[in-house]
């Protein structure tokens, strides 16, 4: 069997960090790619009162902003000439799209 991906799904937390510090070791071990994945969860709305659509967007935005800050850095630290690795930004509940 030869491996050729490995998953790196991270919540961009320090506690993290140590899975992609293997994720590379492996990378480079197998000659496989790796992928950064960060699922963004769906910004909620606020049960009661009104909340314009604008602010909304404006949240999500910014959500979005940040999770691809959060990968880039990510990337940064695992680059590593022996070892491809590229990331990816999904939206939604992060088990499910884990998965997916």
């Amino acid at each position: 069997m030869t491996i050729r991906q490995i998953l790196y799904a991270t919540d961009l937390s320090s506690a993290s960090e140590p899975a992609g510090d293997l994720a590379r070791f492996l990378g480079r071990l197998l000659k496989a790619e790796i992928l950064l994945l960060y699922v963004t969860p769906p910004v909620p709305i606020p049960p009661s009162g009104y909340f314009p659509p604008h602010m909304y967007q404006e949240l999500v935005d910014a959500a979005h902003r940040d999770a691809h800050d959060g990968v880039d850095r990510l990337l940064d630290r695992l680059r590593d000439p022996s070892a491809k690795v590229r990331g990816r930004v999904e939206e939604g509940a992060p088990a499910p799209r884990i998965l997916d």
